[in-house]
This record gives structure tokens, sequence and C-alpha cells, in this order.
């Protein structure tokens, strides 16, 4: 994304950064004795990530890139 210049590199960064603070926040939960609490929390962060982040922010790179011109 960098290499491309995309313009919206610090706003899917965040996202990236976001999602690992998600990720760090059930794994120390899974630490406090919270499995099922957690098993449902990945459950759902993995098919919002799918659904939300793929779909839409990394469908939003695929758009950039086509218009610069890259066959994909």
């Amino acid at each position: 994304m960098r290499a491309m210049n995309y313009p919206y590199l610090p706003e899917h960064q965040m996202l990236h950064r976001n999602f690992v603070s998600v990720v760090k926040e059930l794994h120390e939960a899974s630490h406090k004795g919270l499995a099922v609490f957690v098993a449902v929390k990945v459950s759902n962060a993995g098919l919002d990530w799918l659904k939300n982040h793929i779909r839409v922010a990394d469908h939003k790179y695929y758009d950039y890139m086509r218009d610069q011109g890259l066959q994909l």
C-alpha cells in the first residue's frame, strides 16, 4: 500500500491496529478463565473482520489499485 501511495493507508493501518487490540484483549481474558466469553467474542470479531474489513476496507484498496491501472 505504501509503494502504491495509497491515500488511505493511515486509516487502513488504524483498522489493523484496532483489530490487534481486540485480539490482545481477548487473549488476556482467556487467561482469566473466561473461555466461553472469549470463544463468542473471537467468533464475532472474526466474522466482523471478514464481513466489514475485507469486504469494505480491502476492497477499497482493490478499487484504488484498479483505478491506477493495475490488472488484478
